[in-house]
């Protein structure tokens, strides 16, 4: 288990900690009514989900291949539901979004900051995070990029290039309160800036210093942004809001990793917690589909690509499904094409890549490589040696560095190391291998210093007599 694993949730759970004292703060959804949109829907509002959000590729795929994505004219997002929002304002249509959220590497967020706890300490204090966030703002802009041939483009940017209104959450810890991030409130904000600040947990990341603004994830207080367009504006049912809380379930909790997460998923999206979403009436003209996402969690940074592929259906299906509960024309029963493939195609790539993980390593290729190369090795050494048998200056410890550094040892190593970690007797083995084997290194390493300093002494002194 990876330190960042360990710390995402414990952080991610500490900085919700403070919003369990409004729990009482909205009443939950009632699921129990449905609400169909007459006209198209033209207002899509996404929920904050950290790595669950990869079902909205699925959820904007079944819009767009029953014809409602072109008539959506306004988007709104929090937290992670904020990046495929912006997808979203940019012009990507279904299929391409799919395409981004599956190639999307979440572990590349936790890039951007030092794991040195010692020497970077003071660095987290100064700067309320650890994570810079910088990877978030640079990899959605080469996506706005591709759709409004601008760098850095700014919220005014986007609505004057697609005229569709575009507004994600924050919440500024300065004046204490959510505020709404568009062309309006901060026309001259970069996009990607802004979508950073609404996906900016706290302490996990560095908040965004805009102005007087200090910009931190809009989920602390609206994970749902329900109310960022006027409802039944544009009709009964014209705001879908696209929820990733799901049906809540009891959790197993056997450790601190697993208490740490399912706190984040209470106070995120429990039914009672403070971002529980409100009683959706008839006139106000919302409607909320609740995407099923499984067993996954809001942390889960390495999800297989299998795992992706299951969100992106389930999403497809809510979706889907709520339009042909509606009996939308443009739905149709059952998987797409391209969704039956790509599902069958990861499948095959996860047997392949599982059946090469569980051969034997094949050893013998790599002692032979690191026999042959020892033998050069050891002819070179011989070719240093003076008549007295003493090595030429640093001949000898040259020469093992080589050794210690030679390739095929360390790709054997390398499939020692796959073998062992699975078990726990031979990985126990193998570091009790390691420490001794360090040790013994580093004894002769010393054992040799002191050989060649006596031995360059010796001379000294011969030389002087």
């Amino acid at each position: 288990m990876s330190f960042t694993s360990i710390l995402s949730p414990l952080l991610l759970s500490l900085l919700l900690l403070p919003s369990l004292s409004n729990s009482n703060a909205l009443p939950s959804l009632s699921s129990s009514d449905t609400i169909c949109a007459t006209p198209p829907y033209k207002k899509l509002v996404l929920e904050g989900g950290g790595v669950k959000g990869i079902a909205y590729g699925g959820c904007l795929a079944a819009l767009a291949e029953a014809g409602l994505l072109d008539y959506i004219d306004g988007v709104a997002g929090s937290s992670a539901g904020s990046q495929a929002a912006a997808m979203v304002a940019a012009g990507y249509n279904g299929l391409e979004i799919v395409d981004e959220l599956l190639a999307l590497d979440f572990t590349m967020f936790l890039t951007d900051g030092s794991w040195n706890p010692l020497s970077d300490v003071n660095e987290f204090v100064k700067r309320y995070g650890w994570f810079s966030g910088e990877t978030v703002t640079g990899e959605l802009d080469k996506k706005l990029q591709r759709k409004t041939g601008l760098t850095n483009t700014t919220m005014a940017q986007l609505h004057k290039h697609t005229g569709k209104e575009f507004r994600v959450t924050a919440v500024d810890v300065i004046t204490k309160k959510l505020v709404y991030i568009d062309h309006n409130s901060f026309p001259d904000m970069p996009v990607a800036q802004a979508v950073r600040a609404s996906s900016s947990i706290p302490y996990f990341f560095r908040p965004v210093q805009y102005g007087k603004h200090l910009l931190v994830d809009g989920g602390c207080i609206r994970n749902l942004p329900h109310d960022a367009f006027p409802a039944g504006v544009d009709g009964e049912g014209s705001v879908l809001a696209l929820s990733v809380r799901g049906e809540p379930s009891e959790s197993v909790i056997d450790n601190i990793i697993d208490f740490s997460s399912a706190l984040a998923e209470t106070v995120l999206f429990g039914p009672s917690s403070a971002n529980a979403l409100i009683e959706a009436d008839d006139d106000e003209g919302i409607d909320v589909v609740q995407v099923d996402y499984g067993d996954v969690s809001v942390v889960d940074f390495y999800l297989s690509d299998v795992a992706k592929v299951e969100l992106l259906e389930r999403g497809y299906n809510s979706v889907n499904d709520r339009l042909l509960e509606c009996k939308h024309p443009g739905a149709k029963r059952g998987l797409p094409e391209w969704l039956t493939n790509l599902k069958l195609k990861t499948a095959e790539k996860a047997r392949v890549k599982l059946e090469i993980e569980t051969q034997p390593p094949d050893y013998s290729k790599h002692l032979d490589n690191l026999y042959s190369s020892l033998e050069t090795y050891a002819i070179q050494y011989k070719e240093c040696i003076d008549e007295n048998g003493v090595a030429y200056g640093s001949c000898g410890i040259k020469g093992f560095g080589r050794v210690i550094r030679d390739e095929s040892l360390f790709e054997m190593l390398g499939e020692l190391w796959a073998v062992v970690r699975n078990d726990r007797v031979l990985l126990l083995l193998f570091v009790l291998i390691s420490v001794v084997s360090a040790f013994v290194f580093a004894l002769a390493v010393i054992g040799f210093g002191a050989f060649f300093g006596a031995k360059k002494s010796q001379k000294s002194k011969f030389h002087l007599n």
